[in-house]
C-alpha cells in the first residue's frame, strides 16, 4: 500500500485518461488512453508527435489515442499520440512473448490509424 513513484502524463487539455495498462516481463509499465491535449504526451522521435484530431473551440470533445511506456522506476521511456483526424480514438492493451505491444480500440477515423 506504500506509493513507490507517481508520474503524470498529458498537458493542456480537458481531459486525459488512461483506459488501460499492462506490464512487460522487466517490469515496464504501458498505458494507451485518450488525450484532448496538444502537448506533454509525445516525447522526441515519437510515431505521432502531433494531435490529428480537431482542436480548439466545440471541437476539445475530439480525442486521440496515445501509448506510453515508463520503466519500473517511473521514468517515461516513450510516448507518442495515434489517432487520425476525426478523434475518439480509445484502446485496451496486452504484451506477449517478444515484447511485442497489441493495442485494439475504437476510433471514428477514416485515416492515419
Amino acid at each position: 500500500g506504500q506509493r513507490l513513484w507517481n508520474q503524470s502524463l498529458g498537458g493542456n487539455g480537458n481531459y486525459d485518461f488512461i483506459s488501460d495498462l499492462t506490464l512487460d516481463d522487466d517490469g515496464n509499465i504501458y498505458s494507451v488512453g485518450g488525450t484532448q491535449s496538444t502537448n506533454g504526451i509525445a516525447t522526441p522521435g515519437a510515431y505521432q508527435m502531433l494531435k490529428s484530431g480537431p482542436t480548439g473551440g466545440q471541437t476539445d470533445i475530439y480525442y486521440d489515442g496515445f501509448i506510453s511506456k515508463h520503466d519500473p522506476s517511473g521514468s517515461l521511456q516513450w510516448a507518442t499520440y495515434y489517432g487520425g483526424p476525426q478523434g475518439r480514438t480509445y484502446f485496451h492493451e496486452n504484451i506477449v512473448s517478444g515484447g511485442y505491444i497489441y493495442a485494439v480500440g475504437l476510433t471514428v477515423s477514416t485515416s492515419n490509424i
